[in-house]
C-alpha cells in the first residue's frame, strides 16, 4: 500500500472518528402534555418548525388553522386558517416568517403543486403569497435548505 493509500485512510478513519454523533444512552421520547389540556388540530402530512419562542403546526390534508405551541405556558392556541389545502412541505424561516415553497394541494390521487410560495407571519398572525414558482420546478418538497 502506497503512502498516499495510507494518508487517505488515515484521514477517512479521523474523520468517521470525530464526526459520529455521540448518542447518551439514557435519551428517551417523552410525551409533553399540555398544562391546560389544549391540544393542536389533528392532521397528516403537515409540518413543524419552531420561530422565535414558540413552535408552530402548519398544513395538512384540508384547509387547516396553524397550531401554535408556547412552551413557556406549555398549551396550544389556534392560528389563521391556511389560504388554500398545503400538504407534502418542509418549511422554512426566513425574517422570522415561515416559507412554503414545494408543496401539493388537493386530494389523493390527483395531488397538485402549488404555483406560488405562501408566507406565514407569526407575528401578524397573517398569511400571504410570495413568487410564482416556475412551472418545471413546481413539485412536492422532501427538503428545503
Amino acid at each position: 500500500m502506497s503512502y498516499n493509500h495510507l494518508l487517505f485512510l488515515l484521514i477517512c478513519f479521523t474523520f468517521c472518528a470525530c464526526s459520529t454523533p455521540k448518542i447518551s444512552s439514557t435519551a428517551s421520547w417523552a410525551a409533553a402534555n399540555s398544562a391546560d389540556g389544549s391540544t393542536p388540530i389533528a392532521r397528516h402530512e403537515a409540518a413543524f418548525i419552531g420561530v422565535g419562542d414558540k413552535f408552530y403546526l402548519l398544513g395538512g390534508r384540508g384547509i387547516k388553522p396553524v397550531s401554535i405551541y408556547d412552551p413557556t405556558s406549555k398549551s396550544w392556541s389556534v392560528g389563521a386558517t391556511s389560504p388554500v389545502e398545503i400538504h407534502h412541505f418542509q418549511p422554512i424561516v426566513y425574517q422570522n416568517e415561515i416559507y412554503l415553497l414545494g408543496a401539493m394541494t388537493g386530494p389523493y390521487p390527483g395531488e397538485t403543486p402549488l404555483p406560488v410560495i405562501y408566507i406565514y407571519s407569526p407575528a401578524k398572525d397573517q398569511w400571504r403569497t410570495g413568487a410564482t414558482i416556475p412551472a418545471d420546478r413546481r413539485r412536492g418538497g422532501a427538503g428545503v435548505v
